[in-house]
């Protein structure tokens, strides 16, 4: 028995439906990948920045993937108390490199491996000078020790904090418009 028209133009409806942005089977941004989402205020890279750009806090970013079997280790790290205190003074942007290629390839300053963790300032720039232990990939933190992460945590911090145009004081301040000459962030495109 042959299903009515109706019926077919109904499953297609349904199909084109579940492979719309955001439902199944299309690529989109998420923040929900299992790196503490109850925990850490997970946010997409533009509302991370956004965030930052309103409250004058860093900006820690993530970049992973979903079959990446190291970042299924990494996401591990986010759930230890000292973590998800030290990530209380950055908005936090998790970057799914299949999903956001485009935000991937631009904070990529070294390569495209994941998982990549950055320290950006309130503006969006990479803080070259906040890298992880390893020489040749220098955004790459130890998987499964979370002190690995709070001393990265500490030195983005710090290098907040201490950055030029900036008062001296419990936390990160904005800069003032044109304060940028001399200091020491870099911008990613340069």
């Amino acid at each position: 028995m042959k299903p009515d028209r109706s019926r077919r133009a109904l499953l297609l409806t349904g199909a084109a439906a579940l492979a719309a942005p955001g439902h199944g089977f299309a690529k989109t941004p998420s923040t929900r990948h299992g790196f503490n989402d109850r925990g850490v205020n997970w946010r997409l890279y533009r509302d991370a920045l956004a965030a930052a750009g309103a409250s004058g806090r860093p900006i820690l970013m993530v970049v992973h993937a979903t079959w990446c079997g190291p970042c299924r280790t990494y996401r591990k790290v986010f759930f230890d108390a000292a973590v998800e205190r030290r990530l209380e003074g950055y908005a936090c942007a998790l970057v799914d490199a299949d999903a956001e290629p485009k935000v991937s390839a631009k904070f990529a300053p070294d390569g495209q491996y994941t998982p990549r963790t950055m320290v950006l300032d309130p503006e969006g720039r990479v803080l070259r000078e906040v890298q992880g232990p390893y020489r040749q990939n220098r955004y790459l933190l130890p998987y499964d020790e979370p002190k690995a992460l709070v001393r990265f945590l500490d030195q983005g911090l710090e290098a907040v904090r201490d950055a030029p145009g900036r008062s001296p004081g419990p936390g990160p301040k904005r800069l003032k418009p044109g304060s940028r000459k001399g200091n020491r962030w870099q911008s990613v495109d340069t």
